[in-house]
């Protein structure tokens, strides 16, 4: 599971530089402690500070592409994209 945080953290530290990435949650089977390698989905969520228009759409999926091809290869990612003022309550 080690490898498995190591690429969420760097993620983490990857969306953080982008500058308008507020935070990244962890949710699904990870969050919950019921993760099972080779089998369950990795699900994050990003909440950025505003609207993901074009060219923030063009550079997430540019660092997923990149992903895809580091260690999480072949790893079933779930993305989502959410524009809020923070985590809902």
């Amino acid at each position: 599971m080690g490898h498995i945080l190591s690429a969420v953290t760097d993620l983490a530290d990857r969306l953080a530089g982008l500058g308008w990435v507020a935070d990244l949650r962890v949710v699904g089977s990870l969050a919950t402690g019921d993760y099972v390698p080779g089998v369950s989905d990795l699900d994050l969520v990003a909440l950025t500070d505003g609207p993901v228009g074009q060219v923030r759409q063009e550079v997430l999926t540019g660092l997923h592409r990149e992903l895809d091809d580091g260690t999480p290869r072949g790893w079933n990612w779930g993305a989502w994209m959410s524009t809020c003022g923070g985590w809902p309550t």
